[in-house]
């Protein structure tokens, strides 16, 4: 009998199918929650966040005056240096769908390089990102008033728990802490759990002298299982300001809430060429060309006329719209607009680039208090760019990792699993190899083997057989820096004839993969197929989503990641290799070793961070050897002739 996948609920361990497959993020178990632990609260990634800016910040030229505010309405994916000291937080706008405006600041167990900060461990919790916010005079405002506990200066900002990622556990939290005069760290609020699953706004009143100084600053801290990308917490737009009331009801009056769809279906990316010989197939439909304006307004109903444009890579225009009629919008909505398809052929180059822009413009009728003029203005809200780029691979996802996924033997005895995710040439071509994000969350497996496998077809329906083209050991690949890819080339090239073909992987051991899952792939890709007890299998109904798994066609191309910039991996050589067993391991910075049998087990180790390593194996045959150091981890195959 197949079993089917599940989503897993938190609290739910106990009923699990005996086949299922995780999605590490929508929703987890709580005793699996979340993976390795370093106890320390005091871990030197937060040095830059723990600095006490008080005894020099009143000599520094940019120390702020009220009004404080940003909505994280900007590309991120790191908090913008005017405002925020440190870059633990990552700034997205796919975590979550029914923000107030556009860009939320998402904090989990990922530094800024998307390294968790302690060992993963499914038991041990520990302080994870820090926001903390530039130096503020609370001493007096800008025409030298000094403040006082009656000028009703208030912090407000929104939270929500989970979102389209993982919903916190009991025992994780978020806080709020203000700094005094003296330096000391005071929390003022917290939450635990998922208290806060829709955004909801909370209040903090400046009540205590102490704070009313020239230097005063305010963090946010996350205290978390050390789980990697799990039990997320969103902060959106954060306003500190005097004369103001609790539960005012003054926000952004109209704002862009979400992403804009692309123009690319079922594909976000895919070879050009390929495009070009069927470019209607490759174009969204209408329901897939939307964009989204949103009133925040309590009680006034908004009027908003809009354009849109898109340009190719010389800033051409290729097309344009302006609306003349005035839309409205009801308060507290959101108006869903979707722009006509347009022709991408002629474009120049082989992997062009099309920037689409979004722009409202409010009714002359709308009436903007002076906080809206003065502050929400300043940041670019009223308008936002969608990319849709052109290269040599396929992809569905748009780059970004909500979730993990993975299978769960649940009680199976050792032996193969599979899963692939199909794709549909549009043309013969060469097949180069495979991108793949792993996704750093619940435990580590960078020492499991794998095999990474492209099947010509697979046997799925009546008449279609099982036909591997090719497979190659590996392991999963942790790279730095966040949603980075892990690339897997092909020793040699093969050429796929246009139509179906597949690409996943086999294990063969129950353990949790955790391969990348975007999200905002809203509906089911019915291409992915998974297999545990001898058959193939579709996702059911109720799995939206899609896997990182890009398969390279076409010309080579170096390493790409899809969300912000890849940070280098740890550089190490091995030689020689092949060897007679005698090896050794050289890194450009003080490293440590394992290696590791395609069982998985363990052959030998140093931990010792050195740049040189020798070592002598005795038995033949391949052994993986995972190196790493602080900044992560990387893997090379070793072959003992």
């Amino acid at each position: 009998m197949q079993n089917k996948p599940c989503k897993i609920q938190q609290a739910k361990m106990g009923n699990r199918a005996i086949t299922t497959i995780f999605l590490f993020g929508a929703c987890v178990l709580t005793t699996l929650a979340q993976g390795p632990v370093k106890n320390s609260l005091n871990s030197n990634v937060h040095a830059k966040a723990r600095i006490d800016m008080s005894a020099i910040a009143s000599t520094l030229p940019d120390t702020l005056h009220l009004p404080f505010f940003d909505d994280f309405a900007y590309n991120g994916p790191n908090p913008i240096d005017s405002l925020w000291q440190d870059d633990d937080v990552f700034i997205n706008n796919t975590f979550t769908n029914n923000q107030i405006t556009r860009g939320v600041a998402t904090f989990d167990h990922l530094d800024a390089n998307g390294t968790p900060y302690n060992f993963l461990s499914r038991f041990a919790s520990s302080r994870s990102d820090t926001l903390t916010s530039q130096c503020i005079n609370l001493s007096n405002d800008r025409d030298l008033n000094n403040y006082s506990i009656s000028d009703s200066i208030y912090l407000s900002f929104y939270v929500q728990t989970g979102g389209l990622g993982d919903v916190p556990e009991a025992g994780d939290s978020l806080l709020l802490q203000f700094k005094n005069a003296i330096g000391d760290w005071t929390t003022v609020w917290n939450i635990t759990g998922n208290v806060a699953s829709i955004f909801t706004q909370y209040f903090i009143a400046i009540d205590n002298a102490d704070y009313l100084f020239n230097t005063f600053q305010f963090r946010f801290i996350n205290y978390v299982k050390n789980s990697g990308n799990m039990n997320h917490f969103h902060l959106d737009y954060v306003e500190l300001n005097e004369d103001r009331s609790v539960n005012e009801a003054r926000a952004r009056a109209i704002a862009f809430a979400r992403e804009p769809k692309g123009l690319l279906a079922p594909y976000s990316i895919l070879p050009y060429d390929h495009f070009l010989v069927n470019p209607t197939a490759y174009m969204s439909t209408s329901s897939n060309r939307e964009f989204y304006m949103r009133n925040n307004s309590q009680n006034a109903t908004a009027l908003v006329l809009y354009d849109v444009e898109a340009k190719d890579e010389q800033n051409t225009s290729i097309y344009s719209f302006l609306a003349t009629n005035a839309s409205n919008i009801p308060p507290q909505s959101s108006l869903v607009k979707t722009i006509d398809g347009f022709s991408l052929a002629g474009l120049t180059g082989d992997t062009p680039i099309i920037t689409t822009k979004y722009t409202f413009l409010p009714n002359s009728t709308l009436t903007y208090d002076s906080i809206e003029q003065q502050v929400y203005n300043n940041f670019n809200n009223n308008s936002v760019e969608k990319i849709t780029r052109f290269h040599h691979y396929y992809a569905y996802d748009d780059g970004s990792a909500e979730v993990g996924y993975a299978l769960d033997y649940s009680g199976l005895p050792s032996g193969p699993g599979y899963t692939v995710v199909g794709f549909n040439l549009a043309k013969t071509d060469t097949l180069q190899g495979v991108d793949i994000h792993f996704n750093r969350a619940f435990e580590e497996v960078g020492n499991r083997p794998i095999k990474i496998q492209f099947w010509a077809d697979i046997a799925n329906g009546p008449g279609k057989a099982d036909t591997l083209i090719y497979e190659l050991e590996a392991v999963p690949t942790y790279v730095n820096g966040r949603n980075g890819f892990a690339r897997f080339e092909l020793d040699t090239l093969i050429i796929l004839p246009a139509g179906e073909f597949f690409v996943g992987w086999q294990q063969n051991s129950d353990f949790k993969i955790n391969v990348g899952w975007d999200e905002n792939y809203d509906q089911l890709n019915t291409n992915i197929y998974y297999n545990l007890v001898g058959n193939w299998a579709p996702l059911p109904s109720g799995f939206n989503g899609t896997l990182m798994i890009r398969p390279l066609i076409g010309k080579p191309i170096i390493p790409i990641v899809s969300v912000d910039k890849l940070d280098a991996i740890i550089e190490f050589n091995v030689y020689p290799n092949p060897s007679n067993g005698n090896v050794n391991i050289n890194g450009k910075e003080p490293i440590q070793y394992q290696i590791f049998n395609l069982t998985g087990k363990l052959i030998m180790q140093s931990m010792e961070g050195k740049m040189e390593h020798s070592l002598q194996l005795f038995k033949k045959g391949i052994y993986i050897c995972l190196v790493s150091n602080h900044k992560g981890s990387s893997t090379r195959k070793i072959i003992i002739k």
